[in-house]
């Protein structure tokens, strides 16, 4: 079991990676994620290859790491050294652009730009580490900018390959500044592929910018299986695409996926893609076993997308927070899972979901419990195509656009009598709507009773949280007087989404959060 280094400032590629500072001769570490991908051709189980806390990296473009597989006791690992309160890693699929830059021909404010070679589409832009913010602008100079006094911001125009920054200080070509600008999709499929890989941890690491999946995961092999996949204490930020995109092509391939304690945030707002993408091409006997827990999802795409018509996804999706998905926060497309198997989605909270909130398609064994979801624009539940396997229980559904519980997508075929759904919680004060089989009820109480066996101790009420614009997961904790309170029934969870043991009182309450006196809870969003 070997360990190398990797240092971006005070490495070089001419030492060996076998210290995590030079000593003497060759003996240092590696300054370039290439030469740490070439060690890691070489891999073996319970190696670690470590990149210094505070480092940046942006050399990765299209490498490839194949073959490398660990076991269960030695996982070979991509991961940090150093000081933690540094910085993470930064693995960017970026490129520095400190010189090239002409006058934009704005008479009045500091408007600079620059050529975009390969194209222009969804592009970020950080200097000196700051993120600008895109806007519109009138790129004639003999109109407008849009708001001329919107400084650290950029457009794009696309027309002409060129970007555009307005900045408060003078040339970027004169001034110090680094600024650098997310690859285009032409130029960047992915920073690093890991082929036929299994048994690798990745600890302590960020990704920033790209556009296709920052972190790659691909098997043709039936023979890998990806066992135990993990992506701990992760940061993906300001990307276009898939984050972690984990696919497969084998008839066979069973790819274990487990990402806990991360965070994903700002996906290029054009960009509807998945922040993590589950895929499996082989069919009915091919599929992902998941492990995905206390993550922040903070304006992405889709959230979660799992599954693919004729295969399976299995496992547990717990205890994340998603706060303005510009899609569904989670996405199951799920068939004929394995005997004995299903897919178990609780205590997630979820605000301001630009579609659903979570949606199966084509579902067994799915079961969506104790999850507080609001303000979604489209469904908050979307059950399409269950079957009886399928439960949904406990649930707090707030403030949907369209439908609280939609079964079937105006199919009557779609609705499957006996799949179980009971103690939820809708509440929308602009009034409800659910759509069963295609048939509108605009009541909680002709839905409660014209369709047997859905909700039956349901209820359509205020929930009470302490809040009334929910923006932090502590936002959705229940009033003492809340109708959620122990309104809930036990479906065997024993913590709620703060880690509070379930139940506090004689029932569980109804949502993601339990009701307790007094409680910590996570910081705003910001």
């Amino acid at each position: 079991m070997a360990i190398k280094y990797c240092d971006s400032v005070n490495g070089s590629d001419t030492y060996d990676g076998t210290a995590p500072a030079f000593v003497s001769g060759t003996t240092g570490p590696k300054q370039t994620l290439g030469a740490m991908v070439t060690l890691m051709g070489s891999a073996a189980a319970g190696d670690e290859f470590l990149l210094k806390y505070g480092g940046i990296w942006r050399d990765a473009t299209e490498l490839t790491v194949s073959g490398r597989i660990g076991t269960a006791g030695n996982r070979i690992t991509l991961g940090a050294y150093g000081t933690r309160t540094d910085g993470l890693p930064s693995i960017r699929a970026v490129l520095l652009w400190d010189s090239g830059w002409t006058d934009g021909g704005h008479p009045d404010v500091n408007v600079w730009k620059h050529a975009c070679t390969g194209g222009a589409s969804f592009v970020y832009v950080w200097v000196d580490g700051i993120a600008y913010n895109q806007i519109t602008w009138n790129t004639d100079a003999a109109t407008t900018f849009g708001d001329p006094a919107t400084a650290n911001s950029f457009s794009v125009n696309a027309a002409a390959n060129e970007l555009y920054i307005v900045r408060t200080t003078t040339d970027p070509d004169v001034d110090p500044a680094a600024i650098e600008v997310s690859k285009p999709s032409a130029s960047l499929t992915y920073p690093v592929r890991w082929l036929n890989c299994g048994y690798w941890n990745f600890n302590d690491l960020e990704w920033r910018g790209g556009q296709g999946g920052l972190l790659y995961i691909e098997n043709t092999t039936a023979a890998t299986l990806f066992d135990e996949i993990v992506v701990d204490r992760c940061r993906m930020d300001r990307f276009s695409g898939i984050g972690i995109r984990i696919e497969g092509a084998d008839v066979t391939s069973r790819q274990t996926l487990t990402v806990r304690d991360s965070v994903f945030q700002d996906v290029h707002p054009l960009s509807t893609s998945d922040t993590i993408h589950c895929l499996n091409a082989g069919g009915a006997t091919a599929g992902h076993v998941l492990m995905i827990e206390r993550n922040r999802f903070l304006r992405v795409g889709h959230g979660i997308r799992t599954g693919a018509t004729g295969n399976w996804c299995s496992g547990t999706i717990r205890r994340n927070f998603f706060y303005d998905c510009e899609d569904d926060c989670i996405y199951a497309d799920v068939h004929a899972l394995p005997g004995g198997s299903s897919l178990n989605i609780y205590s997630n909270i979820m605000l301001h979901c630009g579609d659903d909130g979570i949606e199966f398609v084509g579902a067994t064994n799915v079961h969506c419990w104790n999850n507080t979801i609001i303000d979604s624009s489209d469904i908050g539940l979307h059950l399409d195509g269950t079957d009886a396997s399928c439960s949904s229980k406990n649930n707090l559904v707030a403030n949907s656009r369209r439908g609280f519980n939609e079964i079937g997508s105006n199919n009557d075929a779609e609705y499957t009598a006996g799949v179980v759904v009971d103690y939820n919680l809708y509440y929308n004060d602009a009034g409800y709507r659910f759509d069963i089989g295609g048939v509108i009820y605009t009541t909680f109480a002709t839905y409660q009773g014209d369709v047997a066996g859905l909700d039956p101790a349901g209820l359509a009420t205020n929930p009470l949280f302490v809040t009334l614009t929910p923006k932090e997961a502590g936002d959705v904790r229940l009033q003492a007087n809340s109708p959620a309170r122990a309104a809930g029934v036990a479906v065997g969870l024993t913590e709620d989404f703060f880690g509070t043991p379930i139940p506090q009182g004689a029932a569980p309450s109804i949502g993601a959060v339990e009701y307790t006196a007094t409680r910590n809870f996570a910081a705003a969003c910001t």
